[in-house]
C-alpha cells in the first residue's frame, strides 16, 4: 500500500492562518437534512454560494465543498456527514467553495448536529487579503505536498514524555483508514499500528527523536485494513530552549523495494539450490569471461578449487591446442551479444583428458547493456569418444580393422586430386589371396575369415610411411602409396607387401596354410581422368597378374590384350545363354540383354574407360537381370502394380544375381555391375544403398543403359517410346537415378553409334 495520499487542507491551512487579523464577517447558515440534501439556505448561504435559492433547494451539500488542492471532500469527511454521524460538533476547518455560477472563494466551515440533521456555518475569507495571501501560499504547499510520494511530518517530544504532530502532509489517522476513535492520541496510535516483531525498531527511532537527535529507522506498520507496509523513517531533530525535541521527517514506503528484495533473494536461493543439484556445471561470468560462481559439478569437471576458478583460471585448465579457439570463441560471443558455445578439452598434468560442451546466455542490464553470461558446461567425453568410435567403424572393415572401401576410396581421391594441383605421382596397388576360395571350400569360412584378418595384419605391418591400406572387397585388398619415384618402385612396393604376406604360413583351423597373393599395380599419368580409373588401371593389373598364373606382380603398363582374351569368347557364351534365359522368362524383348550390354560398352568408350572396364560393362549388361531366374512365375508375370512383399521379393534379384554369377569362372568381373545396378546416384536405390562414387562406375553405366532399353523397348502392354524422347527422360535422372556424367555420355554414345552405322552404309552403298 502506498503512503501517497490526498493534502489534508484543512489542518494545513488553519495553521497558515492563524496570528493574522480577522474581521467580522456574518456567518452563512445551511441546514442539511439527514441525507445530506440542503433544505434550507439563509440570505447570507444564498449571497455566498452564488445562485438563486431554489436553484439551491435539495442539492447535495457535498457537491460545494473542496479541499484546498482542488479535490472534492470525500463524502464521509463534509463536516456536515460528520456531525450528523457522531452526533458532536465539528471544528471550524478552512475549505475552497465551489460557487455555482461564480468563481470559487476561501471558507472557514464549521457543524454542529440538529434535529433535522446538521447546521453547517460557512466564514467567508475573502475580504481579508492578507489571510487570503497566507492561505494561497498555504495552497500551494499543501499542492506540492500532494504531488510528495512520502509521509512528510514535524513531531515536537515534550518534557512529560508525551508528543503531538503539529504538521504532516497527511494525518495519522487518514494515513491508517482510520475514521472513528477520536479518543486515541497520534503517538499512541503510530505505535499501535507498528508491528510486534519490529516495536524494538520504532522504540528506537522514537527514543533518538524525543532526544533530538536525527538518524534514520525502518520498521513495519499495520494499516486498518490488515496491510503490512516497510517504511524507511530519515529525520533531523533539535531541542528548543524550552526542552521540547523538535523533529522533522519523511517517512517512504519501501514495501516494494523489500519484496524485491525478498523475491530476488529467494530466486538467489532457488538458483543455488538446483545449481548444487544439476548434473551440469552451471556458472555466471562477467562480460569479460571471469567466473563469479560456479556450482559444485562445475568445480569438478574442471578439476579447480573455488580460489583457482572464481576469475579467469578456467581458461589454464583448457588444452593448449583448444584454448585460443575457445577465446575466440567468447570474444565473437561477447562481440554480437550472442549465445557463446564451444566444445574443447580440458587437460591438466596427471589427468585424463576431457570434453567439454559448453553454452552460455547473454544477460543484460536494465538498458540492455551486456552484464555477463550465465550458462552450462557438460563433460561430453563419453559422448565424443563415441562419436569418433562411430565413426572410425564407418570408416573401417569391420573383419580387418583396415579402411573400408569407402574411406580408402575418399583417400585414393584425395591424392589424386593432390596430385593434379600440387603436382606429384601417386600409385595404387591391388592385392588379392590366390586360391582364396579353396580356403573356404576346404577349411570353411571361418578359416577364410582368419586368414583374411592375418593377411590385413601382414600387409598394414608392410606399409611404410604414407602409405594407407584399406579391404576393397572379398580378398582384395588397397593399397594407396602416395609418392612414386617411378613405376619400378611402385613395383618395388607391390613385392614388398606381398612378400609380407607370403613370409610364412597361416595357422587356420588348426592347419598351417601357405598363402601366396598376387598384385595389380597402376600410377597416376596424365591420361587418367580419374581416381576410379587409377583404381581400374591397378584391377585390370591384377587381373593379368592372375591370368599370369597368380602369386606375381603386373603393373599397368606391362597388360596386353592377350591377357584377357584367352578366355573372352567362352565367358562371353555363358553370359549370353543366362542372360536370354533371364529375358525370355522376365517377357522382356529377347535382344534386350544384348542392347544394354552394347549400349554400356558405347557409353564407357565414350567416357574412355580402359579394355578391362568396359569387359566388366558388357559383362554387367548381358547378366544384370540373371537374379530374376529366381524370381517366382507370380511375380514376373504379374500384370497389376505388385504389392510391398512382392516388391521385397523382386528387388532381391540384384543379389541373388551377384551370387549366380560369383560361381562361374569368368563372369565374377561382373559381380559388382549386378549386384549395384539398382543403386541410385542419391542413395536410395538398393541394395546398399550405396550414393555417388560409391557405386562402382560399372553398375553406373549398365544402370543408364538399361533404363535407356527400357524405356525404348516394346512391351506386353505398352509402346516404346521414341529416342529422343528416351535421352531426355535420362538426362532428367542426372543426379538423382543416374550419375550425372553417364547420363549425359548416354547422347553422345548414340549419337556416335548413329554416325558409325551412317558411315557403314555409305561405305556399303559405295561398295
Amino acid at each position: 500500500m502506498s503512503l501517497s495520499h490526498r493534502a489534508a487542507g484543512a489542518d494545513t491551512l488553519v495553521m497558515a492562518a492563524e496570528g493574522h487579523p480577522r474581521r467580522a464577517v456574518s456567518p452563512a447558515i445551511i441546514t442539511v437534512d439527514t441525507y445530506g440534501r440542503m433544505i434550507r439556505v439563509d440570505d447570507a448561504g444564498v449571497a455566498l454560494l452564488g445562485a438563486p435559492e431554489q436553484d439551491l433547494a435539495a442539492a447535495d451539500a457535498t457537491i460545494v465543498l473542496r479541499l484546498p488542492d482542488g479535490t472534492p471532500v470525500p463524502p464521509e469527511e463534509h463536516p456536515a456527514t460528520v456531525a450528523i454521524r457522531t452526533g458532536r460538533p465539528v471544528p471550524p476547518a478552512v475549505y475552497a467553495l465551489e460557487r455555482l455560477y461564480d468563481r470559487w472563494a476561501w471558507v472557514r466551515v464549521s457543524a454542529v448536529p440538529s434535529p433535522s440533521g446538521a447546521d453547517v456555518e460557512l466564514v467567508d475569507l475573502s475580504g481579508d487579503a492578507a489571510l487570503i495571501a497566507a492561505l494561497e501560499r498555504a495552497r500551494r504547499l499543501e499542492s506540492v505536498l500532494h504531488q510528495i510520494d512520502d509521509y512528510v511530518y514535524v513531531w515536537e517530544y515534550y518534557l512529560d514524555g508525551t508528543s503531538v504532530p503539529i504538521a504532516e502532509s497527511i494525518p495519522s489517522r487518514k494515513f491508517f483508514g482510520i475514521v472513528d476513535d477520536p479518543e486515541l492520541a497520534d503517538e499512541d496510535l503510530w505505535r499501535q499500528r507498528v508491528h510486534p516483531d519490529d516495536r524494538h525498531l520504532y522504540d528506537a527511532v522514537t527514543d533518538a527523536q524525543a532526544e533530538g537527535r536525527g538518524g534514520t529507522g525502518e520498521y513495519r506498520l499495520a494499516h486498518e485494513d490488515g496491510t503490512i507496509v516497510h517504511v524507511f523513517d530519515r529525520w533531523h531533530g533539535f531541542m528548543r530552549r524550552d526542552g521540547v525535541a523538535v523533529v522533522q521527517g519523511v517517512i517512504s514506503d519501501v514495501t516494494s523495494m523489500r519484496v524485491a528484495e525478498a523475491a530476488e533473494r529467494a530466486s538467489e536461493e532457488r538458483f543455488r539450490v538446483l545449481a548444487e543439484a544439476a548434473p551440469v556445471g552451471i556458472y555466471i561470468a562477467d562480460a569479460d569471461g571471469k567466473i563469479e560462481y560456479a556450482n559444485d559439478r562445475w568445480h569438478a569437471i574442471y578439476r579447480l578449487e573455488e580460489q583457482d576458478a572464481l576469475g579467469d583460471g578456467w581458461v589454464e585448465a583448457v588444452h593448449p591446442d583448444d584454448r585460443d579457439g575457445a577465446i575466440e570463441a567468447w570474444r565473437t560471443a561477447v562481440a554480437g551479444a550472442s549465445t557463446f558455445e564451444a566444445t574443447f578439452r580440458l587437460w591438466r598434468p596427471g589427468h585424463e583428458e576431457r570434453w567439454v560442451a559448453s553454452r552460455g546466455s547473454p544477460l543484460h542490464d536494465a538498458d540492455g547493456a551486456l552484464t555477463g553470461y550465465v550458462g552450462t558446461d557438460d563433460d561430453v567425453t563419453e559422448r565424443v569418444r563415441a562419436t569418433q568410435e562411430l565413426e572410425r567403424l564407418s570408416q573401417t572393415d569391420a573383419l580387418t580393422g583396415l579402411a573400408n572401401r569407402r574411406r580408402i576410396n575418399e583417400r585414393i581421391e584425395s591424392a589424386v586430386a593432390q596430385a593434379r594441383g600440387n603436382g606429384g605421382t601417386p600409385g595404387v596397388l591391388m592385392l588379392d589371396v590366390d586360391h582364396f576360395k579353396e580356403v573356404n571350400d576346404v577349411y570353411g569360412h571361418q578359416a577364410g575369415d582368419v586368414v583374411l584378418e592375418a593377411t590385413a595384419s601382414r600387409i598394414a605391418g608392410a606399409l611404410q610411411a604414407g602409405e594407407e591400406a584399406g579391404r576393397w572387397g572379398g580378398e582384395e585388398f588397397i593399397v594407396l602409396v602416395p609418392e612414386v619415384a617411378d613405376a619400378a618402385s611402385l613395383t618395388a612396393a607391390a613385392d614388398r607387401i606381398r612378400a609380407a604376406v607370403c613370409e610364412r604360413p597361416i595357422l587356420a583351423a588348426g592347419a598351417p596354410l601357405t598363402i601366396q597373393a598376387s598384385a595389380g599395380a597402376a600410377l597416376l599419368t596424365p591420361t587418367v581422368e580419374s581416381a576410379s580409373v587409377l583404381v581400374d588401371r591397378a584391377d585390370r593389373a591384377l587381373y593379368a597378374a592372375k591370368r599370369r598364373g597368380r602369386n606375381r606382380t603386373v603393373r599397368y603398363d606391362q597388360v596386353s590384350m592377350s591377357d584377357l582374351a584367352s578366355e573372352e569368347a567362352p565367358v562371353l557364351r555363358i553370359a549370353r545363354g543366362l542372360a536370354l534365359a533371364a529375358t525370355i522368362r522376365e517377357g522382356m524383348p529377347e535382344l534386350h540383354f544384348e542392347q544394354v550390354a552394347e549400349l554400356a560398352v558405347l557409353i564407357g568408350q565414350t567416357l574412355g574407360l580402359p579394355d578391362g572396364l568396359l569387359m566388366r560393362c558388357r559383362l554387367g549388361g548381358l547378366l544384370h537381370d540373371v537374379g530374376k531366374l529366381a524370381i517366382p512365375d507370380r511375380i514376373l508375370a504379374k500384370r497389376g502394380p505388385l504389392d510391398e512383399d512382392e516388391w521385397a521379393i523382386m528387388r532381391g534379384h540384384a543379389e541373388i544375381g551377384a551370387q549366380i554369377i560369383a560361381r562361374v569362372g569368368g563372369l565374377d568381373a561382373a559381380v559388382d555391375a549386378v549386384r549395384h545396378h539398382h543403386e541410385r546416384y542419391d542413395g536410395t536405390g538398393y541394395p546398399e544403398r550405396l550414393e555417388g562414387d560409391e557405386i562402382p562406375i560399372e553398375a553406373r553405366i549398365v544402370a543408364a543403359a538399361d533404363a535407356f532399353s527400357a524405356i525404348t523397348s516394346d512391351r506386353a502392354y505398352a509402346r516404346g517410346r521414341d529416342h529422343e524422347l528416351a535421352l531426355e527422360e535420362i538426362e532428367r535422372s542426372a543426379g538423382s537415378h543416374l550419375d550425372p556424367t553417364v547420363a549425359f555420355a548416354v547422347r553422345r554414345a548414340i549419337d556416335a553409334r548413329r554416325a558409325s552405322d551412317a558411315a557403314r552404309l555409305a561405305r556399303h552403298e559405295a561398295a
